[in-house]
């Protein structure tokens, strides 16, 4: 629904909202993510599944140094009671950032390796 009221416009969107959307004028933007249920026990098996795999990635210090960090603290806070799940998807999602940036200019520079000018 769609009117326009003393403030200005305002829309009211239904259903499930199971989609991102983003909704946004000059000066406001709304963003809307969908909240997916944590699978814990999946996030702990990629933290140690990561840990194990540290040595074999073929990282610089600095970026094993963080993705190990990130793993164990994931470890860690699953352990904990009562688990907070807001702080562990956070820790997930940056232990997999950490390893997307690594990874992709692990296999750049491996690419660009091949073939020089």
């Amino acid at each position: 629904m769609t009117g326009q009221k003393d403030s200005g416009w305002h829309v009211e969107i239904g259903g499930d909202n199971s989609a991102p959307f983003t909704i946004g004028d000059n000066n406001t933007v709304v963003q809307h993510q969908p909240v997916v249920a944590l699978d814990a026990t999946r996030l702990v098996e990629f933290a140690r599944a990561v840990g194990e795999a540290l040595p074999a990635l073929g990282l610089h210090d600095e970026q094993r140094r963080q993705a190990g960090d990130i793993a164990g603290r994931i470890l860690r806070a699953a352990d904990e009671p009562g688990a907070d799940h807001g702080r562990l998807r956070a820790l997930g999602q940056s232990l997999r950032a950490t390893l997307e940036g690594a990874v992709a200019g692990a296999l750049s520079g491996a690419l660009l390796a091949i073939w020089t000018p």
